[in-house]
């Protein structure tokens, strides 16, 4: 009886001086965020940890240094979902990030997230690409709003095409209309908002449950506003698609 308890005492020491390690490891890259130091960062990305990895991709994003740019690029293809996930938000153009609004070297590779394998890679790709979009993006995006299984990919993609507020993306969002899932159409219909209020004719015909309450439909303003850009309050944990579970929140 008294090995067993010497044995769980044991862990319970072992375990507290884990969770001191990873509490110190999350104080440091937030000392480093708050410091902007861009090269103890970076170094953080090949940690073996994949947590440690999104901390730190987080806290680039924040600090928005172009140095991290390449490095984000390269975590697109990281064994671990939630790094790729990460990596493709911060890769955007809003408060969470500045790194994206260079787009001639991020469009590509997120173009090229919208094929991940892991729906929610998907959907900050496609968000990033709303965000501060190339002419190359629209088709990929289409086919997304289009095709994608998941319908938070198809949702994200409507809001990132309606974004765009090119008149060529309303006969995806016309079709969007009649999406199986509720809000796919719901951001398909003010995407047409969106794109109406540019000189854009807006259908008729509504999707199913469409009332024409203006408390839903005129939600347009907030949900596809331009990005601001990011400042100095901003926070580089703000917003999200899922937990470390993997669920959405």
């Amino acid at each position: 009886m008294r090995v067993m308890s010497r044995v769980f005492l044991a862990l319970l020491v072992l375990l507290a001086l884990l969770v001191l390690f990873f509490a110190s490891g999350c104080r440091d890259i937030g000392s480093m965020r708050r410091r902007r130091d861009v090269e103890g960062l970076l170094a953080l990305l090949g940690q073996s940890d994949a947590k440690v990895r999104i901390k730190a991709v987080d806290a680039l994003g924040y600090v928005g240094d172009s140095r991290a740019i390449d490095p984000l690029i390269d975590l697109l293809h990281d064994p671990d979902p939630f790094v790729r996930e990460h990596s493709a938000r911060n890769l955007g153009c809003d408060y969470h990030s500045s790194l994206g609004c260079d787009v001639a070297r991020t469009a590509a590779p997120l173009i090229g997230s919208l094929a991940d394998e892991d729906p929610f890679v998907r959907v900050e790709a496609a968000r990033s690409l709303g965000e501060n979009p190339r002419p190359e993006a629209l088709e990929p995006l289409e086919r997304a709003a289009r095709t994608d299984p998941r319908w938070e990919v198809r949702q994200a993609a409507a809001v990132a095409l309606a974004r765009i507020g090119r008149p060529e993306a309303t006969p995806v969002l016309e079709a969007l209309l009649a999406d199986d899932d509720d809000q796919v159409r719901v951001a398909a219909r003010r995407g047409l908002r969106r794109l109406s209020a540019a000189g854009r004719a807006l259908p008729e015909a509504r999707f199913p449950g469409d009332t024409g309450d203006e408390a839903v439909t005129d939600a347009i303003d907030e949900a596809v506003a331009p990005p601001s850009q990011p400042g100095p309050g901003a926070s580089p944990d703000a917003g999200g698609t899922r937990d470390q579970s993997g669920e959405p929140p």
